[in-house]
């Protein structure tokens, strides 16, 4: 009974240290999107990239919502021109959310949209064809 405690006790340490490296390899992934990052600007409409954005600010949080025909592949998301991220594939009629602490400031900034408390005021949506703006945000 003792060596099943004792290896049971041993495998969750290994799973909580393994959670951790790869905690912290998330965070040293964003950290390079953000500092190599650059607000593209040139905001462009597309009748392809139809995205709406859902700022849940007490949850801080943002949804993004995908009302077009078709897959957004691999976008980054910039809020306020200034916070940057890498988000998953936004799936037709699907959606996505970007946590506040996930929007890392561009450039050499360490700080996250969670750590400044800015409101979201723009939600821009980039893609390898462009810069595209969300609709909203709306608030919850």
């Amino acid at each position: 009974m003792r060596r099943s405690a004792s290896l049971l006790s041993a495998v969750t340490v290994l799973t909580v240290v393994a959670g951790c490296a790869q905690h912290r390899e998330a965070v040293r992934r964003d950290a390079t999107v953000a500092a190599l990052a650059k607000y593209p600007g040139n905001v462009q409409k597309s009748d392809r990239v139809q995205v709406a954005a859902v700022d849940y600010r007490g949850e801080k949080r943002i949804e993004l919502l995908n009302v077009g025909d078709g897959p957004v592949e691999s976008p980054t998301i910039w809020v306020n021109k200034t916070y940057v991220n890498k988000a998953a594939t936004i799936p037709t009629r699907g959606s996505v959310v970007v946590k506040y602490v996930d929007l890392i400031q561009q450039g050499q900034g360490v700080q996250d949209l969670a750590t400044t408390n800015q409101p979201v005021q723009t939600v821009e949506i980039q893609t390898a064809d462009g810069l595209y703006s969300a609709m909203g945000p709306a608030r919850k």
